[in-house]
């Protein structure tokens, strides 16, 4: 369609006030054809618009004060675009390639001002519009009818676990997969759904999914579209932590929730809800015999321990992945050590560093609790101390 083309060449605000322009009837006449389009557009008065098409180039003009005094795209030409569209004028030879509409100006530099001597084709009476639009709605509900994409086969999801150690927050893959005719699964493909399309969905879990990954719609974005249709149509989401702590436990329940490891290729076993309790982290303090101060940790849960580097992903929105299983996870105020010590292994401090150590260590429990300690930190760390709810230090500091 003719405006889809055009859009990157008028502003978004001009766009929004064209349509509604268009939607009240205000384009009262049009003629042209494959080269030109005449229309007039009511306005405060009645404005008369003239687009001309070269090729990719569209120059457009029109004779209200915003046009003239700006030389700039204005709202009675964007309407006329789309009415020009819709009765398939302009159609030169064909689609364009790399479409921009830009203001018409005389060899002097100034504006172009319409001249339409041409006689004009009544725009279409209230009752006509209303029935072309009708049946533009029945097509358009017959269409979605024949093509539901998602009908056979199954949607999956993955976690990217690259891009979500990147630090990009949890990103979240939808494939669509069908099975082959030897009754295996074929490979998954990227499945971008629309907001047109969740109702369709087969399986009440992805149209609840899908409503929560896409969202309302709101009018800005209903605005930004090429005439009102949002394209909202993608296949990768980026999770902020509220969002990831609603939606994971359910994706894990749907038995489709997969790990991605590598770009692209989803693990073949399907994450499996974990019901225990959450895992915390342990961080251990040791001085060793030659007075350095070694530093490790560890998860643990009633009675449980789990090496810090076993999982695969630890997830600030409170959970960790391991190869077969979702979990809570409760990070507490220690996630920037738990993840300098999954990178680092276990770290050794000469004893000579104590003094930044506990600094290190204050600050972290800032965060959390004002007096984890008791009493102020002086380079030295009392015997047992808490250090708020998220870890626990075990040994002292000499």
């Amino acid at each position: 369609m003719l405006a889809r083309y055009l859009t990157s060449s008028v502003p978004q605000p001009i766009r929004a006030k064209g349509f509604r322009y268009h939607r009240m009837g205000a384009v009262v006449a049009i003629s042209g054809g494959e080269w030109t389009a005449h229309a007039v557009v009511r306005g405060g008065r009645n404005y008369r618009v003239e687009i001309n098409r070269d090729r990719d180039a569209f120059r457009a003009s029109c004779d209200c004060p915003y046009f003239t005094d700006r030389g700039e795209i204005c709202k009675h030409i964007w309407a006329a675009v789309i009415e020009a569209d819709e009765r398939l004028l302009l159609a030169g030879n064909g689609e364009p390639l790399e479409a921009f509409l830009e203001p018409e100006v005389n060899r002097s530099g100034s504006r172009k001002r319409p001249n339409l001597s041409v006689t004009l084709q009544k725009a279409p009476a209230p009752w006509q519009r209303f029935l072309t639009d009708l049946n533009q709605r029945l097509e358009a509900d017959e269409r979605s009818t024949v093509n539901r994409r998602f009908v056979e086969g199954e949607l999956l999801y993955t976690l990217d676990v690259p891009q979500t150690k990147a630090g990009r927050g949890v990103v979240l893959h939808v494939h669509h997969r069908t099975r082959r005719k030897n009754g295996e699964w074929a490979k998954p493909k990227p499945a971008p759904v629309s907001a047109q399309e969740i109702d369709d969905l087969p399986e009440l879990d992805d149209r609840e999914i899908h409503a929560q990954l896409l969202g309302a719609v709101d009018q800005a974005a209903l605005q930004a579209s090429y005439y009102g249709q949002v394209q909202s149509e993608r296949a990768t989401y980026l999770l902020v932590n509220s969002s990831a702590a609603r939606l994971l436990p359910r994706l894990v329940h749907t038995g489709r929730l997969h790990l991605t490891l590598e770009r692209g290729v989803p693990e073949p076993d399907p994450l499996v809800w974990d019901d225990g309790l959450p895992w915390h982290f342990d961080l251990t303090i040791a001085t060793e015999a030659d007075g350095s101060i070694r530093v490790d940790g560890a998860l643990q849960r009633d009675g449980e321990r789990m090496d810090l580097r076993e999982p695969i992903v630890l997830l600030d929105a409170g959970f960790l992945a391991t190869r077969v299983a979702l979990a809570r996870f409760d990070p507490g105020d220690a996630f920037s050590w738990i993840a300098e010590l999954r990178r680092s292994n276990s770290v050794t401090f000469p004893g000579a560093a104590a003094d930044s150590l506990a600094e290190a260590l204050a600050r972290a429990a800032a965060i959390g609790d004002a007096r984890p300690y008791g009493r102020e930190i002086r380079g030295r760390l009392p015997r047992h101390a808490r250090c708020g709810s998220a870890f626990r230090l075990r040994g002292d500091i000499r």
